[in-house]
């Protein structure tokens, strides 16, 4: 479809998409040695329908991983998607080597169920951190839960370093 021409003022610019992702702080304990954790987090990605497939989405998730192992030094990313968004599972699954760590039930507000998915950061490229190839490792059955969420350290008690950043795609 054509598109209507951008308004006046706009400098023919428009956003198409966009991301935005957090970053958390946790303490990992192993024994009586502890560390600190940066972990990221896709609080929300999207491409407007008519520049989809094109690899937006894509190139959105590559800017905001490489800011946050670049600037923030993060250990890996989550995020949640829909179980019946099976085009965003495909691209976290199959480009972005994320894997499902759990499915939360009723996570949306209309009561569908949510994958929370992760991916390594500092994995080498095309690998799921542990030298497997995305996809090949079981997923979590439902029900199970991480051993600590992000932002959370042990007792239940939030650790965030409320670090925000984003990346938008335009239009000329």
């Amino acid at each position: 479809p054509q598109r209507p021409a951008p308004p006046p003022g706009s400098h023919g610019t428009e956003i198409v998409g966009y991301v935005l992702g957090r970053m958390d702080t946790d303490i990992k304990k192993n024994g009586k040695q502890s560390r600190m954790v940066r972990r990221g987090h896709i609080t929300s990605l999207a491409v407007l329908p008519s520049f989809r497939r094109q690899g937006l989405a894509q190139g959105l998730m590559d800017q905001v991983h490489q800011q946050m192992r670049t600037q923030y030094d993060a250990d890996d990313s989550s995020l949640h998607v829909r179980v019946s968004n099976t085009g965003a599972k495909k691209l976290y699954t199959e480009t972005l080597d994320y894997d499902i760590v759990n499915v939360i039930d009723g996570y949306y507000q209309d009561g569908e169920d949510a994958y929370l998915m992760r991916a390594n950061l500092k994995a080498p490229a095309g690998t799921s951190g542990d030298g497997s190839v995305p996809g090949s490792s079981p997923a979590a059955p439902t029900g199970t839960a991480p051993a600590t969420p992000p932002g959370v350290v042990e007792g239940g008690v939030p650790a965030r370093a409320s670090l925000r950043g984003g990346a938008d795609m335009r239009r000329r």
